[in-house]
């Protein structure tokens, strides 16, 4: 058999973030090193679309992780310190919603699109929203002033501002990337990640609700 044989991205055990990391590099790998030469060229996209659905499982790991850890924590009194955005316990379907959709653009675009990979935690603390997104907004500062999204990087939004809406050129549009902080919280999180967002989060509603 003629070609290049791929090289694939073998996860080592040994390190959480260093395997999650090189799933993300073996994304990559697949795009720049492979020869796409007759029969491999079907083998080289079945093996793109595995990595693919094994990177969003991988994420969807971390938001439930999200999830319960959140759903552990107490107050001063013991009771429950987080809730679910509509104020419900976790108790029940913990983790409904929280990703995109399957079929994104579907009747829109000449084929619909997975947005599954889009994932985030909608949650309340003390009864203040809060949006625990698994890919930040980003503005670049410089001149450009381009938007990022940082995926694997958590952004938050507190408050109820952050599903305002704005138009822009005829069009209504989230002002999500206005109001997102970016956080240092890099993906696989581990337990005392976990803690410190937890920290964060309730600093911050607690400074949302000074007057």
């Amino acid at each position: 058999m003629g070609g290049v044989i791929p090289s694939f991205v073998v996860l080592r055990k040994s390190s959480a973030r260093r395997g999650f990391r090189e799933l993300i590099a073996g994304k990559v790998a697949i795009l720049s090193g492979l020869a796409y030469r007759g029969g491999y060229e079907m083998l080289s996209k079945m093996t793109f679309a595995e990595i693919k659905s094994e990177y969003n499982n991988r994420r969807e790991e971390e938001r439930k992780k999200i999830i319960d850890f959140l759903a552990r924590q107490k107050d001063e009194e013991g009771r429950p310190l987080f809730y679910k955005a509509d104020g419900k316990s976790y108790d029940n379907r913990p983790y409904a919603g929280g990703q995109g959709l399957s079929r994104y653009g579907s009747g829109r675009f000449k084929t619909a699109y997975d947005l599954r990979n889009w994932k985030w935690v909608a949650t309340s603390c003390n009864g203040i929203y809060v949006l625990i997104s698994l890919q930040a907004f980003d503005i670049d500062p410089g001149d450009t002033k381009n938007l990022h999204v940082l995926f694997d990087r958590l952004g938050i939004c507190i408050g109820t501002g952050c599903n305002e809406k704005t138009v822009v050129n005829g069009r209504t549009i989230s002002t999500m990337f206005l109001k997102m902080q970016n956080t240092d919280f890099e993906l696989p999180l581990s337990e005392s990640d976990l803690r410190e967002l937890v920290n964060y989060i309730k600093e911050r509603c607690q400074s949302h609700k000074m007057p």
